[in-house]
Order: C-alpha cells, then sequence, then structure tokens
C-alpha cells in the first residue's frame, strides 16, 4: 500500500493503491463481527453451563441432606426447600437370596427445580433394612 508522499515528484499516482478502499473496510468489518458473535457465543454458553452444574450441585446437597434426616423417621414424602422441589418414593427391594429373611427398601430422592417443570435434576438412591 503506498500514499501519495511516496511517489517520486510529479508522477501520477495509482489510485488503487492509495489505501483501503471501501470494500476492504466493509469486509474487516464482518470479520471482525463474525468473531465478536462467536466469542459472545462461548460466553454465554460457558454461563449457562456453570448455572447447570451450580444447579445439579445444590440438588445433590439436597437429597443427601433429605436421606440423612431419614435415619430419624421425621422426613415428610415431598417438600421444598430454597427453590428446589423434592420428593421420596420408597418400595420394596428384594435380593437374589430368597432365604435372606431382612426385610429392605429402596429408598429413592427425586429433586427438581420447583415450578420450572424441566424435570428432575438429580435422583439419588440408596437401599436399607427397614425399621
Amino acid at each position: 500500500m503506498r500514499s501519495a508522499a511516496d511517489s517520486p515528484a510529479g508522477a501520477p499516482c495509482d489510485a488503487s493503491e492509495l489505501g483501503f478502499t471501501l470494500i476492504e473496510l466493509l469486509i474487516a468489518l464482518a470479520i471482525v463481527a463474525a468473531m465478536t458473535t462467536a466469542l459472545v457465543g462461548t460466553v454465554g454458553q460457558d454461563a449457562r453451563t456453570r448455572l447447570a452444574v451450580q444447579q445439579r450441585r445444590e440438588a445433590l446437597l439436597v437429597a443427601q441432606s433429605v436421606l440423612d434426616q431419614m435415619a430419624d423417621g421425621s422426613t415428610p414424602v415431598e417438600g421444598q426447600w430454597r427453590g428446589y422441589g423434592w420428593r421420596v418414593l420408597r418400595q420394596p427391594f428384594q435380593l437374589a437370596d430368597p432365604l435372606d429373611r431382612h426385610p429392605l427398601e429402596q429408598i429413592t430422592v427425586a429433586v427438581d427445580l420447583a415450578g420450572a417443570g424441566r424435570g428432575e435434576l438429580i435422583q439419588l438412591s440408596t437401599v436399607r433394612i427397614k425399621p
């Protein structure tokens, strides 16, 4: 790229060599816009992923807490805590050995975002001897 000052004195200067044309400027702006859009999309996806991971971690803590409270038998079948809804499902658990006389039950705690209608965030199960 040459400027008019680079031309020898009195020599005509070709207009195509005098700097950026409008087309080159528009192409450069389009490239910058595409890169900015990609960067904003990546940052937005990262924020959504971080939120989902945080919600699953909190849902796991709620499920663990509900299972811990079940040891004293005072846990209701469903409830809510800080925007998370949870419910407990109890069902008999059968071992492969038919002679085993210990009555077992499977306890499953399902946690979701209360009122969000997005489905379960996490489900935690354990087996214990019936009291």
